[in-house]
């Protein structure tokens, strides 16, 4: 019996962690976006705008699933690969975060990280089999001007980002102010003489 707990003790603490972890890792994407979509607004309007870490571990994946394709098609694959494993490791987090606190923000964060990883999913498969990434986020194909195609996309993704990432750090926010008392700093409205 005391094995048994000590164990679902550990199980317990090892899943809290690997939540911590899953949801830390998705501040870091979300500073991706968040810088791409300032790179956006001051005129690199091109193409999406990636860190050079970002495009380091897209490479990496493209290389590594990929290793005999065109360097177009590694490229290409290997960022949706960084965005399609990106996703899913926040899903699993938001989903972690549910096991601990069942919230209707964690409940909304976890619907439209879900739709957003199916996102990743569809451009990621588009991409292996017709070299064209089709989803929401590229209007299935739609011929647009390059300007548009990227600003869509780009905000698009900085907004399915933003979302759940500010319901899950809303949600733990209220449960730390649950947790911890707040030192009451004495208020007067009389005046000071």
């Amino acid at each position: 019996m005391v094995a048994s707990f000590r164990f679902e003790s550990f199980a317990v603490r090892a899943f809290a962690g690997l939540t911590a972890l899953a949801i830390a890792f998705q501040y870091g994407h979300f500073l991706e976006h968040i810088v791409q979509v300032l790179a956006w607004m001051t005129g690199y309007t091109h193409a999406p705008y990636m860190t050079d870490m970002g495009y380091a571990l897209a490479h990496y994946l493209g290389q590594t699933f990929f290793p005999v394709d065109a360097p177009e098609r590694i490229h290409r694959l290997g960022m949706e690969l960084l965005h399609l494993f990106g996703n899913a490791i926040f899903l699993v987090g938001i989903l972690g975060l549910w096991f601990f606190m069942r919230t209707r923000l964690v409940k909304a964060a976890v619907i439209i990280q879900a739709f957003h990883l199916v996102e990743h999913i569809s451009l990621t498969v588009s991409s292996m089999m017709f070299d064209q990434a089709l989803g929401l986020s590229t209007l299935y194909g739609m011929p647009l001007s390059e300007f548009t195609s990227v600003a869509y996309r780009v905000w698009l993704h900085f907004m399915f980002n933003a979302i759940p990432t500010t319901l899950v750090s809303y949600a733990l926010v209220m449960r730390l102010r649950q947790h911890i008392q707040w030192p009451r700093i004495p208020f007067s409205t009389a005046s000071a003489k």
